[in-house]
């Protein structure tokens, strides 16, 4: 059993009622307040209760002194603005439990007046179309926060392997052990944050349904939806928290091939270019844009090394008029580019962190509205990406070049 008795004596001091906020799922309370777990994912289907109880228990620590004059930050992958957030839930319990006049709501922060205990809520990547350098830098910008004394990552099922690098790592509260909590959904069964959290000494992974928490948790309108999505495709995904069958076997089998019309609009293009070190492998080249609420694909494979096909690429990228050119620099770093610059090309290095099975799983989910151009030209890079399966035999059309540059080009454009 947990032991409350220090901080409810605490609470009462203030004579405030806090019968509601305390009143948390007991399958999450237990594990929230016992300290020695720094990383905490709850993970299940919806209505299961894991953002509400996570959001109580941080309202119920602002009260704590022991966290005075410290951050709470509130992240996700990708945050437009800040309706994205989980701040609409946080000001909903404030305002429920009359607790208006201990916390000062701004537009971008909430903060507990009299311990200065302040929620930041932020985006990794901050706006789904920015360029990998502006998503790279705002990553770099998470380093910059100080004093944190917990960290809530909402809908962590969509955050990145390269930002957890970057968060789990940087320093806290002097004298305090900064806890992170997740809540999700895993579309994957390798899961980036899962795989890393479940190597992690005091930590704790629980998978929670709307089903298993008592029934005076459960909302009685969800059960009702849930009811009838029974027979939908997604219902173990969306309710009972598995992963999506779709993005189980060959993810991208069902892609269309189809000749691909210009749009009016003059879409903005982006080329990535997954480098081949060795002939025996195959340089793939992914051209992307989206029109007519579909994202156009024309791919490319050459069977040589990257250094033996910039002149291909060139003419690629004249041909499209390509806005934005990536290569992958994993190993390679600056070499590319300056090979690349003699023709008077310019590329932007990426460095893909991520698991690249999970990434292009992850991808092929995400975009159920891909494109592939159709031609003698693309054969190669189509056959590659409409066959491919993590598990596959060694047979050259079924190598991974083309699905990795796919996923690749579709993560820069922000999908």
């Amino acid at each position: 059993m947990f032991n409350l008795s220090h901080f409810d004596c605490l609470l009462e001091t203030k004579d405030i009622d806090f019968t509601n906020l305390k009143d948390i799922i007991p399958c999450f309370k237990k594990i929230l307040f016992k300290e020695k777990y720094t990383h905490v994912v709850f993970k299940g289907g919806r209505g299961s209760g894991k953002t509400i109880s996570v959001a109580k228990f941080l309202l119920l620590k602002c009260f704590d002194k022991k966290y005075a004059n410290t951050n709470i930050l509130a992240l996700r992958q990708y945050q437009n603005s800040i309706q994205d957030s989980v701040k609409n839930e946080l000001e909903l319990l404030i305002l429920k439990n009359n607790l208006t006049h201990y916390f000062l709501i701004q537009k971008q922060n909430i903060t507990h007046i009299e311990n200065n205990i302040t929620f930041i809520f932020k985006g990794s990547d901050e706006y789904i179309s920015s360029t990998a350098r502006q998503k790279a830098l705002q990553r770099d910008k998470i380093k910059g926060y100080t004093n944190v004394s917990f960290v809530w990552i909402e809908e962590a099922q969509s955050i990145s392997e390269s930002t957890l690098d970057v968060l789990i790592p940087t320093p806290r509260v002097q004298g305090l052990k900064s806890r992170f909590f997740y809540t999700m959904n895993p579309t994957i069964a390798c899961d980036p944050v899962i795989k890393k959290i479940s190597l992690r000494k005091n930590a704790v992974i629980l998978h929670k349904n709307i089903f298993d928490i008592p029934k005076k948790y459960q909302n009685k309108n969800l059960l009702e939806e849930a009811e009838i999505d029974k027979n939908n495709v997604n219902f173990e995904h969306v309710w009972l928290g598995k992963p999506l069958l779709e993005i189980q076997g060959q993810p991208f089998l069902n892609v269309i091939e189809t000749p691909i019309l210009e749009d009016v609009f003059k879409p903005v293009k982006y080329l990535f270019i997954d480098p081949s070190f060795k002939g025996s492998d195959y340089t793939a080249i992914c051209v992307c844009y989206k029109s007519r609420n579909y994202i156009n694909v024309a791919g490319f494979c050459f069977r040589k090394a990257w250094n033996n096909c910039v002149i291909d690429i060139k003419n690629i990228i004249n041909e499209y008029k390509v806005n934005y050119c990536f290569y992958e620099d994993n190993c390679l770093g600056d070499v590319v580019n300056d090979v690349f610059a003699l023709e008077d090309v310019k590329l932007a290095p990426i460095t893909n962190k991520e698991n690249k099975i999970n990434r292009i799983y992850r991808v092929a989910y995400l975009n159920s509205s891909l494109l592939l151009k159709s031609g003698i030209k693309h054969k190669i890079f189509n056959d590659q990406v409409r066959y491919y399966e993590s598990e596959v035999s060694k047979s050259s059309m079924f190598n991974d070049d083309a699905p990795d540059a796919l996923a690749s080009c579709l993560s820069v454009m922000g999908y």
